[in-house]
């Protein structure tokens, strides 16, 4: 039982018994946050493999369909070589698209939830950034299956593209973004790249972006910005993997 006494009797008063309550609700509250966003991160990765097992029916299922009415249609055409070898030339490449599409359907598939995650939240912010703008913004995971990342590494990589995205639409005067995810060796780079007109000789970074280097630097990783000699600027977030 907790003792009710004077400061001095080596007893906890009322003063610190309240500071303790608030302290343990604001523990609890941060627990309960913490497992929201858990929480939020695999509904949107779950939606991620539903909308991408829904892309595979919709892309991959009609290409095989039309293969299948191809190679059917064959049989009518054999007497006519030209027709026949314009056809199976067709067949052909429905067949490498068909492929391809399967081939990167199944690698997101294939990747670990917490890769998949970054890639969930970084085109969640090219939607928003397009969203906003009107401008396209494409996202593009470079590697096959692309590493898994620790949820302060992940977030500290889609802030910082965050943070290059809100400077492109602010500053940039751009037409269109590109955002790639690769990994190089040990590290992991999230780039944005825009067609805008570049940056000035005197421009400093705001608040944002030094907080988002600040970030990546406390987990040995580097934030950098280069103006394009064709214009355009690229923002490099990388991590150690």
């Amino acid at each position: 039982m907790l003792a009710v006494g004077r400061r001095g009797d080596g007893a906890f008063g009322d003063r610190e018994i309240e500071r303790f309550s608030v302290l343990a609700t604001q523990a609890a509250l941060a627990v309960s946050v913490a497992e929201r966003a858990r929480l939020a991160r695999e509904i949107a990765v779950h939606e991620e493999r539903g909308r991408l097992a829904a892309a595979l029916h919709d892309s991959v299922g009609a290409l095989l369909f039309a293969i299948g009415v191809g190679v059917e249609d064959l049989a009518d055409a054999a007497r006519d070589t030209r027709e026949l070898r314009d056809r199976l030339d067709r067949l052909r490449r429905q067949a490498a698209d068909a492929s391809s599409a399967l081939r990167e359907s199944l690698r997101t598939l294939r990747a670990s939830p917490s890769a998949l995650a970054l890639g969930v939240a970084l085109r969640a912010d090219c939607t928003a950034f397009s969203d906003r703008t009107g401008l396209p913004a494409e996202l593009v995971i470079l590697d096959e299956v692309p590493p898994g990342l620790p949820p302060s590494r992940s977030e500290a990589l889609v802030t910082a593209a965050r943070e290059a995205l809100l400077n492109v639409e602010k500053h940039a005067r751009a037409s269109a973004v590109v955002v790639t995810v690769g990994q190089t060796g040990s590290s992991i780079t999230v780039a944005v790249h825009d067609d805008g007109t570049g940056l000035g000789p005197h421009h400093q970074p705001g608040l944002g972006l030094t907080s988002a280097a600040d970030a990546l630097a406390r987990l040995g990783g580097s934030l950098t910005v280069e103006s394009d000699a064709d214009g355009g600027t690229t923002w490099r977030a990388r991590l150690p993997c």
